[in-house]
């Protein structure tokens, strides 16, 4: 036996072990894909916003053209120049500029000069001669990044021709508008041209830290290539394509994405820390193992477990054949525990000694002593809870009661189900009286009370039946009610009511409107009826009233009368005055119609008669 069992468990744990490291290569390969994605994902987001913010920039500026050609006669041309770019001072530009091929400037903060530091902008603008976006380094040092656009005709200020507008930004501005907060700041973005040199770092640089002009090159030179490789991404740079690859750098690895700008040929890379990325990924993925981890060795020990109840099992069954009556108050007892843990609410009642064992999963405390006498119990759960299943008055102590169980439980396989709510709380629940032991009289003597809590499927009943629009019953529920009400031989009389006028309430304001419109009718139909009244609503303007009283037809006629002045009364919905009203027909079960479908038919030709007679009379 033993030589079985250790070959028993060599094996399992070599299948664990072989599953995990499958597992892991599997997951591995999983997650860089999934990965590869995601960041591609949020960089098509980056890339988005830039070009956005690109299309912004130059169609103000085009704005700016058709501005300066309207007022280029004017003398005071240079101070509407100002005042329209204060315009736009909530855009957190540096500033703005009028400038020449001679790189000759003027900025709307009234400097002007001859541009050094911002001149290659202006020099690309006329060599392109179109928009223009490019990085520079203004005269203290600081990285900025302009957009230009050649004006269509020049114009002259203080004896100066100028032939382009431009708007300057500082570089963090940029990077805080279009990509700071991405990846919490792990991560690099650059603008780069069709051969891979940077023309703007959109992010401040934590990834790829040392200085270089052209990225292709400098990943060649400086990284290894895990997945992809450095031809491909020059390549797919160069054409416009997109793709992920993962490099590794002084023992740091970084996905790098790549994807098509749609600004002046340009693509915009994203660099981000391989582990930022997986981080939740890898979480799973150890989890993951562990769990196979212990499923396994938890199949190890059932599977050792089984080996040595078989090996024992002649053993078992003559110390079980010794000790069967001690072991049968054992058994109990252990049942007890064991159904206690998967229950909210267990109690083991001894019916002939009036005693009973409680214990409580539900409740950080016990709700009733832990033992104690089966009356007190049965009066306490009266004064707590009422029945909810079909028993109308009928208490929870008299169900439970000695002689009504043994009434109840007469053979092997019969239980009791009882479904009851808190009569002071919202708790709905469902015991099962389940006997687990025989009287030598051949009465139950033990039951097990077993107590589930049935709220979530008492509210999801509630849903079903509910309109979602009014809170009124739906057609659903008034189907049942009323087939309810067949059964028990309970007289009611049937209102049909559909609103007039109602359609012209949608067509002029809107539903919006007429869904609060609806709303409102609902409320004042619940204010016309009692608590043992139904109403429903069962189509777009349509709604049924089932009032439980025996046929008087002047009583069900004042109640028409209520319905229909309570409906007509003005509504005043978003500040408008609306007057809507409703036509009204009924019919009395059993006494005009013995069947469920003639009442309903008899209502609903009654109400479709004075909707009629209303249009007749207009």
């Amino acid at each position: 036996m033993r030589w079985r069992m250790f070959a028993t468990i060599i094996a399992a744990v070599s299948v664990v072990v072989a599953g995990a490291v499958w597992y892991f290569r599997f997951a591995r390969e999983q997650i860089y894909s999934d990965s590869s994605q995601s960041v591609l994902s949020t960089y098509e987001q980056v890339d988005s916003t830039f070009s956005l913010f690109c299309q912004r920039n130059w169609n103000y500026l085009s704005d700016y053209d058709v501005f300066l050609q309207h007022n280029a006669e004017n003398p005071d041309l240079f101070d509407k120049f100002a005042n329209f770019a204060n315009t736009r001072t909530d855009w957190r530009y540096n500033d703005f500029y009028l400038f020449n091929g001679a790189d000759e400037f003027l900025t709307a903060s009234d400097r002007s000069g001859v541009a050094s530091s911002i001149s290659g902008v202006f020099n690309e603008m006329y060599a392109k001669n179109t928009s223009t976006v490019r990085t520079y380094l203004s005269s203290t040092g600081q990285q900025m990044i302009a957009f230009a656009v050649p004006l269509s005709n020049s114009v002259e200020i203080n004896g100066t021709s100028y032939t382009g507008v431009a708007v300057s930004y500082k570089a963090s501005v940029v990077q805080e508008l279009v990509s700071a907060k991405i990846y919490d700041g792990c991560s690099d973005a650059f603008v780069v041209t069709p051969s891979g040199d940077v023309a703007i770092s959109l992010q401040e640089k934590t990834e790829l830290t040392d200085s270089f002009v052209n990225l292709p090159e400098y990943l060649r030179a400086h990284t290894e290539f895990v997945y992809g490789d450095a031809e491909s991404v020059r390549a797919g740079i160069a054409g416009g394509g997109q793709g992920v690859a993962l490099v590794s750098s002084g023992g740091r690895e970084e996905y790098l994405a790549y994807l098509p700008s749609g600004v002046d040929g340009y693509s915009v890379v994203g660099i981000v820390r391989r582990d930022v990325v997986e981080a939740g990924a890898k979480r799973l993925q150890s989890v993951s193992i562990l769990s196979m981890l212990g499923i396994g060795c938890l199949i190890t020990c059932m599977v050792v477990a089984i080996i040595v109840l078989v090996s024992h099992r002649r053993l078992a069954h003559e110390v079980e054949a010794r000790r069967a009556a001690e072991e049968k108050g054992a058994l109990n007892r252990l049942l007890f525990n064991g159904v206690a843990q998967i229950i909210d609410r267990l109690a083991l009642v001894d019916l002939v000694n009036d005693t009973y064992e409680y214990r409580e999963q539900q409740l950080g405390e016990d709700l009733y002593p832990e033992r104690g006498k089966h009356r007190a119990l049965l009066a306490e759960v009266s004064r707590r809870y009422m029945v909810l299943n079909g028993d109308g008055e009928v208490k929870m102590g008299a169900l439970l009661s000695p002689g009504r169980i043994r009434r109840e439980l007469g053979h092997d396989g019969d239980f009791l189900k009882i479904e009851y709510c808190g009569r002071t709380e919202n708790v709905y629940k469902v015991m099962n009286v389940i006997p687990v032991e025989w009287g030598d009289d051949g009465l139950v003597s033990k039951v097990m009370l077993a107590v589930q809590d049935i709220g979530q499927k008492v509210e999801l009943r509630n849903i079903a039946n509910t309109d979602g629009l009014t809170g009124l019953f739906n057609g659903r529920c008034m189907s049942e009610v009323l087939h309810d009400k067949k059964r028990r031989r309970e007289p009611f009389t049937l209102y049909f009511l559909d609103l007039d006028r109602f359609k012209p309430v949608n067509d002029e304001y809107g539903h919006d409107v007429g869904d609060k419109l609806l709303m409102a009718v609902a409320e004042r139909l619940r204010g016309c009826i009692r608590s043992s009244d139904y109403a429903f609503r069962i189509g777009g303007d349509e709604f049924v009233v089932a009032a439980c009283m025996n046929a008087d037809p002047e009583g069900a006629a004042m109640l028409k009368g209520r319905l229909e002045g309570s409906i007509a009364k003005p509504y005043i919905i978003d500040g408008l005055r609306i007057e809507v009203g409703a036509s009204c027909g009924f019919a009395a079960f059993p006494e005009e119609a013995d069947t469920l479908e003639g009442v309903r038919v008899l209502a609903d030709q009654r109400m479709y008669a004075e909707k009629e007679r209303r249009y007749a009379q207009r």
